[in-house]
């Protein structure tokens, strides 16, 4: 693997690195020779299951063991410091089976996508959160650290230099919601593809299963009515399942959208906020008018403190709500433009993505129908 390319001192972006103080990390340029993957799990005192990562990057390698609920623990960890921006989803908790084979195994494939995910996205894989889960045993904290709006819109604006300065006016957030509706009618779709998928897969290995016993049974009755014959026959005929390769697909692009929708949905609740934030200004601004008019309210008149203490206190608060307004209107434009211009073209250009796994089906199929063929061939032979 090549290495990556050489970090430059002058290109750096925030983090967040404990409760008090934001950690500057340098910033590199490419991600790409980045290589992730999830090995087999393993069952420990049949009570819960670890799921060992292992890496390698341009510094070297590096592996950690993880359990599903320190997956969950992360992602909640990152929704928290990055707020409106596109995380990727992880796949659902379930309540009964966690140790059955065919569970463990579609959880293991869906969380190493959601590695390989994560590993692209470079203000994620960096940060010391992700690090951490990676390259070490450290317990990631379970209730997450909340950022002030402030703090957030630093980081934005240092880890999403192109959108600082991007403006998100009417059109654009009615180009969001029309987006959040054609991705939620679209999930239902992809919903129901994979419901498709998940019922064929499973009746291809009932198919598959019986296949295996009637070619056993032919090999029993041979000695009967091909005594000198030797029926040779591959017991186990199909390999893989090619349908299973398109459930696979499916349930990935389901995490995918469903995280672009929590995104959009947080700008939703972020653009709420900012209403009562607003309206909070106004109400600080009556109040501040009435102070300066010297109409002090009973509570203040009986303090026996001058009315220049409470119009002090008033202009401070109103510079906090300003503050406040100001970043968390930063925060929405950035997050804005970065889902439109970036996160949400990303996911519709995920063509390929679906072509590469219809033709990997399709591919699979004719295997199968070549072993078939190949075994009506063994069996023919033998009676020549």
């Amino acid at each position: 693997m090549d290495r990556l390319s050489e970090s430059d001192p002058e290109e750096e972006y925030v983090d967040i690195s404990d409760d008090n103080s934001i950690e500057i990390i340098p910033k590199i340029e490419n991600d790409d020779d980045t290589q992730i993957c999830i090995e087999e799990p393993i069952i420990v005192e049949n009570s819960y299951v670890l799921y060992p990562i292992v890496g390698k990057e341009a510094d070297g390698k590096f592996e950690s063991k993880r359990r599903y609920r320190e997956f969950i623990a992360l992602r909640e960890n990152l929704k928290c410091q990055w707020q409106g921006c596109y995380i990727p989803q992880i796949p659902p908790k379930v309540y009964i089976g966690n140790l059955w084979k065919n569970v463990i195994d579609q959880r293991k494939k869906l969380l190493e996508s959601f590695l390989q995910k994560l590993i692209k996205i470079h203000h994620l894989y960096h940060s010391e959160l992700v690090q951490c889960f990676l390259k070490s045993s450290q317990e990631i904290p379970k209730t997450p650290y909340k950022c002030s709006y402030f703090q957030l819109s630093q980081i934005y604006e240092n880890s999403f230099p192109d959108y600082s300065n991007f403006i998100a006016n009417q059109e654009h957030i009615l180009m969001l919601e029309n987006e959040k509706i054609y991705f939620t009618s679209h999930l239902k779709d992809l919903q129901l593809f994979k419901y498709n998928c998940y019922g064929t897969a499973w009746s291809f290995d009932q198919y598959n299963e019986r296949l295996q016993i009637m070619y056993q049974g032919l090999k029993g009755v041979s000695k009967i009515y091909a005594k000198d014959k030797d029926i040779k026959t591959n017991i186990k005929v199909l390999e893989k399942n090619p349908y299973s390769i398109l459930e696979d697909w499916a349930s990935s692009a389901i995490l995918d959208i469903e995280a672009l929708i929590e995104a959009i949905t947080c700008i939703d609740a972020f653009k709420a906020e900012l209403i009562k934030i607003e309206e909070n200004r106004e109400e600080e601004k009556k109040t501040l008018y009435e102070l300066e008019r010297g109409n002090l309210g009973i509570f203040q008149m009986l303090t026996m403190k001058p009315k220049e203490y409470y119009i002090e206190g008033s202009k401070l608060q109103l510079n906090r709500i300003d503050k406040e307004a100001s970043s968390l209107q930063k925060i929405i434009n950035i997050s804005i433009g970065q889902l439109l211009n970036y996160e949400i073209p990303k996911t519709k250009e995920g063509r390929e993505n679906f072509e590469s796994a219809s033709q990997a089906c399709l591919n699979l199929s004719v295997d199968n129908l070549t072993a078939l063929l190949q075994q009506k061939t063994r069996i023919k032979k033998c009676f020549n």
